[in-house]
């Protein structure tokens, strides 16, 4: 009986989703890069169909007598010259695209042309600034002034420049007063479907002004402002000197960093990296990061939460480093809790109460004086260490399920072996209650 292989209809499921995920969300997945990286799909296919043939000649079943069927030669060729038409198309022919409508607008096959956005000099006459639905990258900065102060660059990508200048005349940027806001009203919706509009802004207010923004795309810094609700697709958010609060919601941003923040902090969505420093708020962080948190000088609390992390610290004088494999902290002050799937931790000079409990995953905790509060660390897979000073006062009970002890600290701990694990426990005076726990790895304690 002949052997059918998996690969081709998976391959067709790919491609289905592929095409479904461009029509749903055109913002996620451009023709440039299918035009550009169509060859990948055939690299894939070839490594699975090698590893295919691999599982079936080390499980001993019979080889096939050809590696790839004549059904599978059928679409590799289909495949090539969809994706041959792709290229030709976006780096040869780009005029024929508004006839094809590829991806329905000139940003991957049109020219730029820019514009100068005219100044807008006026008075300030409500303390909140909006953004109405702004693509391009804005400077937003307070100063000792009554007005608002507007100016910039247009960019129009079109196949023509008479729909570019068609585009640009349609799409003025307004400041306008409704009620108790003056908003800033870019007009992008008005141009033509096969046009992209964009503006870099450069925006000057009154310090005591509080900005709201919903973006669609491109970066913000906004600096020496009263507060900021900033609300984008994409992009890079940066905040400096702001006097009060601050909430943020990206979708896929690369970077959010906020720097000397005097009002609580919340910054929600998804994206890479997150950069805070001199926070004296509250700070709630509350998405999905991939990239790296850095936090240095936060006064009060601080909750972080994702699908696999949950951290909660009264306040950090010192330093924290997190990424999706490790967190750092030293100089914390607690209670610290920290719930987490998958995660080596290691913290450096805290005080008060600390209770970590991770899945799988290494922790080292060292001390430079005994804490105020407990201390409680449970790890399902993985070594524990807890260093301490050579006068400290605790009470200590460490066990490992599968696993070895060991004791550099010395007396008064003892050790005790039990079936394929260990404990360790004794009492030096009167201090907080100790727990280390581990199912399998191993426990040190040791003195510094």
């Amino acid at each position: 009986m002949r052997r059918g292989s998996l690969i081709g209809p998976l391959l067709l499921v790919l491609i289905g989703v592929v095409f479904l995920v461009r029509n749903l969300h055109p913002e996620w997945l451009s023709w440039d890069l299918i035009a550009r990286y169509w060859p990948f799909v055939l690299i894939v296919w070839g490594l699975l169909r090698v590893f295919e043939i691999l599982v079936w000649r080390f499980s001993g079943k019979p080889l096939p007598q050809r590696g790839i069927s004549g059904g599978e030669w059928a679409l590799v060729v289909l495949i090539s010259l969809a994706g041959l038409t792709f290229s030709f198309v976006h780096n040869r022919l780009p005029r024929l695209a508004p006839v094809i409508n590829i991806g329905g607008s000139a940003e991957l096959f049109g020219e730029a042309f820019d514009y100068p956005v005219p100044e807008q000099i006026r008075p300030a006459a409500a303390s909140v600034i909006v953004l109405d639905h702004l693509r391009g990258n804005v400077r937003i900065a307070g100063a000792q002034t009554n007005e608002i102060k507007l100016g910039g660059r247009k960019t129009v990508r079109a196949y023509r420049q008479a729909d570019a200048d068609k585009a640009d005349a349609n799409t003025p940027v307004e400041i306008l007063q409704q009620g108790d806001e003056l908003i800033i009203r870019s007009n992008q919706e008005r141009a033509a479907s096969d046009v992209r509009v964009s503006a870099d802004l450069e925006i000057t207010v009154p310090r005591d002004s509080s900005i709201r923004a919903a973006g669609r795309s491109g970066d913000y810094d906004v600096l020496n402002v009263r507060g900021v609700d900033l609300k984008a697709d994409s992009g890079t958010v940066r905040l400096q000197d702001i006097a009060g609060p601050v909430r943020v919601d990206v979708r896929r941003s690369r970077m959010v960093r906020a720097v000397n923040i005097k009002g609580d902090i919340e910054i929600l969505g998804s994206g890479r990296d997150i950069e805070l420093e001199s926070i004296e708020g509250r700070v709630t962080v509350n998405g999905y990061y991939s990239g790296l948190l850095r936090a240095r000088k936060l006064s009060k609390p601080m909750v972080f939460q994702s699908g696999v992390t949950e951290l909660r610290l009264e306040s950090l004088p010192g330093q924290m480093q997190m990424d999706l494999g490790d967190l750092s902290l030293e100089q914390v002050t607690g209670p610290v809790h920290l719930v987490a799937k998958s995660k080596d931790v290691t913290v450096k000079d805290f005080q008060g109460e600390l209770r970590i409990t991770v899945d799988r995953g290494d922790v080292s905790v060292s001390l430079r004086r005994t804490p105020a509060g407990p201390v409680d660390i449970t790890t399902r897979n993985g070594d524990v260490t807890l260093s301490l000073p050579a006068r400290a006062a605790f009470t200590l009970d460490a066990s490992t399920r599968r696993g070895e002890v060991r004791n550099d600290f010395g007396p008064p701990l003892e050790v005790r072996e039990q079936d394929a694990g260990a404990t360790l426990s004794g009492s030096a005076g009167k201090g907080p209650e100790m727990k280390l726990r581990t199912e399998r790895g191993r426990i040190t304690v040791r003195k510094d």
